[in-house]
């Protein structure tokens, strides 16, 4: 039985001289490797973290001492040097609110949209320095504005803006420039926004057919005249004796 298991042993195991070396190289490279890697596993161990033994209260008082003491004149106060963090965080606050209570809630002035320049215009929310140059521009066109809806008309101005604005500005009517509709000539009519080509040359033929305006209602006897033309050009026109 002990000479079959021999051979057995020798027919299924058996190495040439070569491969017998070739097996001892292979276990010391073995060896090395885990050698290396057992090196390297305590070369590139972490550093004990020594966060974890500072104590709560220690922590604490340091964030304390930073909310409290932000300059070196806080620094010099008696609580700080007493060693009483909670008494210098409670003297930073009475400083803080005693600060406050001297500051004064100052109202924001109200603009008058027909006599605003642009810089006072910029400083409102929602308006910047080429929208502020586009509303000088609608305004000197119009001769003034008599409502903040006028606003929308000018473009690239978003309707939803008046809700920031309202409570900025106001508009007096009465500041508004009116044209004379028996007096005025085609070539300035036809700059207003509201009377253009079309309109002024209408009123202008119509006053020459028939005379001067008596009333300014005349002016829906002309056919381009409906009552909605009627309505927006009514604010800017006028009868002068």
């Amino acid at each position: 039985m002990k000479n079959r298991f021999k051979t057995f042993l020798f027919t299924y195991f058996y190495f040439t001289p070569q491969e017998k070396r070739g097996l001892g190289a292979l276990l010391l490279l073995f060896a090395i490797l885990q050698s290396l890697v057992w090196a390297f596993r305590i070369w590139a161990q972490p550093a004990p973290n020594y966060f974890k033994q500072v104590s709560f209260e220690v922590l604490q008082d340091s964030l304390v001492i930073q909310a409290a003491f932000t300059s070196e004149e806080e620094a010099d106060s008696p609580a700080y040097f007493s060693g009483n963090h909670r008494a210098a965080l409670s003297v930073r606050t009475e400083q803080k609110d005693s600060t406050y209570a001297k500051k004064k809630y100052t109202t924001p002035k109200i603009l008058e949209l027909n006599t605003c320049d642009s810089l006072e215009l910029v400083a409102l929310p929602k308006i910047g320095p080429y929208m502020a140059h586009k509303i000088l521009q609608y305004r000197s066109q119009l001769g003034g504005f008599y409502s903040l809806e006028q606003l929308t008309e000018i473009f690239g101005f978003q309707e939803d803006w008046l809700f920031d604005l309202e409570p900025r500005l106001r508009v007096d009517p009465s500041l508004r420039v009116k044209v004379d509709v028996n007096q005025v000539s085609f070539e300035q009519l036809k700059k207003h926004p509201y009377f253009k080509i079309t309109l002024s040359r209408a009123i202008v033929q119509y006053r020459a057919q028939h005379g001067a305006y008596a009333a300014l209602s005349d002016l829906k006897k002309i056919k381009l005249v409906n009552d909605s033309i009627y309505q927006l050009i009514l604010p800017y026109c006028d009868l002068k004796p």
